[in-house]
């Protein structure tokens, strides 16, 4: 089963890592924001990129601590009709759309679509919303565990409990208890009901925005290996819906490789296992990619798993496309990676290029689409690029750069970026080339 963990975000990261971690011990697959799972949507509001993940899973595990979480700002259902809040001694004030919590929607999504529903409340929680219910009109009333300003998390436990389905709070005292208790519904879900049809299909049909068509699972040495990926993936924007599951290493991952495809081989479309060379020498490289490649290939899976190896390591990929890593890695997952970077980095890495050709190759070779805006940042950060390399190779405060441009998509955008200001387009022979000068600020600039 596909179990959405709806949370969140900012002080539940233990605890949706714990719980996807055991949803995949038993053969599940988490999906939650932190991860590769949630389907590639461009063009769309990250709020509403967690309603339409939602509408590919199979269930919904809702974690609930001490925080309400932020409110809905995207646009795919900004005309959901208010809420109605239960209320002691008559009355139902309402919440509109944009007063819900994110979480909130992607609860309210998954009871629309009837997918099954959990909610699990952490106990001091729950002992300060009984509290809350007799005491609500005290404008004096405090609480020890949830903050003032988080108190419409009441409102959506209370809420929750007088829905006509799904409507039960399961209580959790320590994060081993939550996982217990996940495990133990999924198990019930499972048992009680065939997995439905899949949504994917339903989603495509009822909206305009693409679906995921493919299910991939990709196996990485690490955590950090997982945010590389997922990072490349986000860019990349392939109709793939992507499991990533990091091992503790190359040796776990290649001396379970075998039982590792045997019990995913069937959960999904394709399979790839991702791990370092550790080496400079292609040839030893490709050796060790080929005999894990073997391995999957006498399993009868030669079409649909895939072994492929960093050259020498990821560490050097996240070199070529200029990611931090180690204690950078928060700050880096605040700086969405570019494409021009994302190009410039497989033209020094072939490696690269080739799990970006495989993970396109995975998904049908859908074409990815990009915006005129999208054309034309692309080459502003190319040039820039360019002008940062060659300042600090001891270049002076202005320079200039020029470079060829390949696509027609790239011409037109050089064009557009020349009636902007930003440039000029050179065209002679048939060869259409870009020039930007580039100027970096000097004291006087900053501290004028």
């Amino acid at each position: 089963m596909r179990v959405f963990i709806s949370s969140t975000a900012y002080d539940l990261s233990d605890a949706r890592d714990l719980v996807a971690e055991s949803l995949h011990s038993a053969e599940h697959a988490a999906v939650h924001h932190e991860n590769a799972t949630f389907p590639n949507y461009t063009r769309v509001h990250s709020h509403d990129r967690c309603i339409l993940a939602v509408a590919t899973c199979d269930a919904l595990a809702c974690i609930v601590d001490r925080r309400y979480g932020g409110t809905y700002s995207g646009t795919l259902r900004a005309n959901t009709p208010a809420i109605e809040l239960p209320q002691r001694g008559g009355g139902t004030p309402c919440l509109s759309v944009q007063e819900l919590s994110i979480t909130w929607m992607e609860v309210l999504e998954a009871r629309q679509l009837g997918i099954p529903v959990m909610t699990f409340a952490r106990q001091k929680t729950l002992d300060e919303l009984e509290i809350w219910k007799r005491n609500r009109h005290l404008k004096s009333l405090k609480m020890v565990h949830v903050p003032d300003d988080q108190r419409r998390l009441f409102d959506f436990l209370s809420w929750t409990t007088h829905q006509q389905r799904d409507n039960w709070i399961e209580k959790y005292t320590t994060l081993t208890e939550l996982r217990e208790r996940v495990l133990a519904w999924i198990r019930s879900v499972s048992a009680t009901a065939p997995l439905p049809p899949s949504r994917i299909a339903d989603l495509s049909d009822s909206s305009s925005l693409p679906a995921p068509l493919v299910s991939l699972v990709l196996f990485v040495e690490g955590q950090s290996d997982a945010h590389l990926a997922r990072s490349i993936l986000e860019l990349a924007k392939l109709a793939l819906r992507v499991d990533i599951v990091p091992f503790n290493g190359k040796a776990k991952m290649l001396g379970n490789i075998r039982s590792v495809a045997a019990v995913h081989g069937l959960s999904y479309d394709k399979m790839m296992f991702l791990f370092d060379a550790d080496t400079e020498d292609e040839t030893a490289a490709e050796a060790e990619r080929m005999r894990a490649q073997t391995l999957l290939d006498d399993m009868g899976f030669a079409d649909r798993a895939h072994a492929l190896v960093a050259v020498p390591d990821t560490d050097a990929w996240r070199m070529a496309l200029r990611m931090p890593a180690g204690r950078g890695r928060r700050r880096a997952e605040k700086e969405p990676l570019e494409q021009a970077r994302l190009d410039v980095a497989m033209s020094a890495s072939p490696s690269l290029a080739g799990f970006l050709t495989t993970l396109r190759e995975c998904a049908g070779g859908h074409p990815v689409q990009y915006s005129d805006t999208d054309y034309e940042n692309g080459l502003l950060l190319r040039a820039k690029l360019a002008a940062s390399e060659h300042r600090r190779r001891g270049g002076s405060t202005v320079i200039e750069v020029t470079f060829d441009l390949a696509s027609t998509e790239d011409i037109n955008a050089a064009l557009r970026l020349e009636e902007k200001g930003k440039g000029h387009v050179i065209e002679e022979d048939g060869r259409w080339r870009f020039r930007y000068t580039d100027k970096a600020p000097v004291l006087e600039d900053l501290y004028p």
